[in-house]
């Protein structure tokens, strides 16, 4: 839909997050490490489960945007270092602690994880990546002649 709303050479630019980044800092102990990986598993369940979003689909948008008769096509990246008790932190500790009751339904963590996660999520020493945000771009055909 989107595609078909742009004039003959127009732009489109889209971004979508892409979780495949987000994890731990490998320096962090092997518990610490574990519990941020399964918070992120029990978080893109609940999500993809719940409300059908697709954790991983921003490697696909430059293909979508392709397969939607789009040239020209680039697409990009970003990922940044997250800490405790900064930006980062408070996102993951506001999100899960909003799918708290689903989260514990998954069974991938407890409670008392949960409260664990949402503890290190305000300590400067939890170092993690965060999702990838992929921006993809492409460009409507100019029309020839006779079209």
């Amino acid at each position: 839909r989107l595609t078909s709303a742009l004039r003959p050479g127009g732009w489109l630019i889209a971004e979508e997050m892409d979780f495949v980044s987000a994890v731990p800092d490998p320096r962090l102990p092997a518990d610490v490490r574990d519990l941020v990986e399964r918070a992120v598993r029990a978080h893109n369940a609940v999500l993809s489960q719940r409300h059908g979003f697709d954790p991983f689909y921003g490697r696909r948008l430059a293909g979508d945007l392709e397969d939607a008769g789009l040239t020209e096509i680039g697409c990009e990246g970003r990922v940044f270092t997250w800490r405790g008790g900064q930006a980062g932190g408070l996102i993951w500790r506001l999100t899960l602690t909003q799918l708290r009751d689903p989260i514990i339904e998954t069974g991938i963590m407890t409670a008392s994880d949960l409260d664990a996660f949402c503890d290190l999520c305000d300590d400067p020493g939890l170092r993690f990546q965060s999702q990838v945000t992929m921006a993809a771009w492409g460009r409507r055909s100019v029309a020839t002649a006779g079209e």
